[in-house]
């Protein structure tokens, strides 16, 4: 719902022999126009075939796919992965060549053993962080270059799915591609409809919202390879 932002609820209308599917917002239909203005009913068949029209026309542009997600991937780019890297790496290498010297120092008397273990419980201390960080800009920089060739292959496989002949998405493949490409539909009182998210606003949402984008695309790649 485009005016309380509820997710929208199917409902029927009509007898028995002649039922008809509308969408409506629950906020409205049980808390009235002071929890919610948005009373439109929205036509199911109607809504659904302007969606998956405006969807399908996406699908067979895959340059505005692959732009929307180097966007996203940007999005999810935390700095310069390389350069974070190295500096922890550096940092790794500098607690080590210190752990190195207070040994040498209580080895030559310098220092005393309990002096010595001081520094070197500091030290693993820091250690454990900089490999722990080293770790996660490690992890972030692989999955994304591994999300970046997956996301291609997908890119190409609904593509070319969808050259061939809209009939041969089912409603599940139509739902997973919605829910891959984190898309949204947001029903206004006019009755007008407007699709939101995905490629297409990759800059939209919350980091969360972005990284539950990330891993539908991950799942579904994972599912087409498994097909």
């Amino acid at each position: 719902c485009a005016s309380c932002g509820r997710a929208m609820s199917g409902t029927r209308v009509g007898s028995k022999n002649n039922t008809r599917f509308y969408y409506r917002c629950p906020n409205h239909a049980t808390n009235g126009r002071e929890a919610c203005p948005n009373g439109k009913y929205h036509r199911a068949e109607r809504t659904e075939a302007l969606v998956w029209e405006e969807i399908s026309s996406l699908l067979k542009e895959p340059e505005r796919i692959r732009a929307g997600v180097a966007r996203m991937l940007e999005d999810e780019r935390r700095g310069d992965p390389e350069h974070e890297m190295r500096v922890w790496a550096k940092r790794l290498a500098e607690v080590d060549a210190k752990r190195s010297r207070y040994q040498e120092m209580a080895a030559e008397g310098l220092i005393d053993f309990d002096e010595l273990r001081a520094k070197l419980g500091a030290l693993e201390a820091e250690r454990k962080t900089a490999a722990r960080e080293l770790e996660a800009v490690r992890g972030q920089a692989e999955r994304l270059a591994s999300l970046k060739l997956e996301t291609e292959a997908l890119i190409e496989a609904y593509s070319s799915k969808a050259h061939a002949g809209l009939d041969l998405y089912t409603p599940q493949d139509r739902f997973d591609a919605y829910k891959a490409l984190g898309l949204k539909v947001m029903a206004h009182p006019d009755g007008t409809t407007e699709l939101t998210g995905g490629p297409m606003c990759s800059n939209s949402g919350s980091r969360q919202r972005r990284e539950r984008r990330v891993q539908g695309l991950q799942l579904l790649w994972q599912q087409q390879r498994d097909d």
